[in-house]
């Protein structure tokens, strides 16, 4: 773990990039197994089960410009927020100005992603493939579906978002976690 240091506070983050409701956030290449466009989809289920919520999408890749007409047709584009590539520093500001860190992955290694997130302070919901299950116990330092499992996922972004104490004790055990990838 090579952790990401972001001194700002959550809510000045929050301020300076102008999140308002709930705000969910993926990253990654912007390629058909990490399931963005099932994020997408979702969102007018979300909106009704919590409010406002925007999800931004940070990062590129082959599948862009079909995810964006997506949320044109869906009529989302003003809660999906495509922020292309960050930088590290931006990157780190963006994940701890979000309320969750969502991953829909068919296939992921050892994410370093997930750990710099859980690190950070934003509680994560991720699928329960490749090395994500060895990072994550389920409901111990996240959450954890199954890939492009709607129903799960609505259920576990829904929780996530609206449980203030999951949250905090996700959050805190996450932490203890990365410290055992530290240097």
């Amino acid at each position: 773990l090579h952790p990401i240091r972001v001194s700002e506070s959550k809510e000045h983050l929050r301020a300076r990039l102008g999140y308002t409701g709930t705000v969910f956030v993926t990253a990654g290449r912007l390629v058909p197994w990490k399931g963005v466009g099932t994020l997408i989809a979702l969102i007018p289920r979300l909106k009704k089960q919590i409010g406002r919520v925007t999800l931004v999408v940070v990062g590129d890749g082959p599948e862009r410009a079909r995810l964006e007409a997506q949320t044109a047709t869906l009529g989302v584009t003003s809660d999906v927020q495509f922020a292309g590539t960050l930088t590290k520093d931006a990157l780190g500001a963006v994940l701890k100005a979000a309320d969750v860190f969502v991953l829909n992955t068919a296939y992921e290694g050892l994410s370093h992603q997930l750990l710099e997130v859980m690190d950070i302070g934003t509680p994560v919901v991720t699928t329960d493939v490749g090395g994500n299950p060895e990072l994550i116990t389920d409901g111990i330092h996240g959450l954890l579906v199954s890939y492009d499992n709607t129903e799960q996922l609505v259920d576990a972004l829904g929780r996530m978002a609206t449980h203030h104490e999951l949250r905090q004790h996700i959050v805190q055990r996450a932490r203890l976690r990365t410290k055992e990838f530290s240097e």
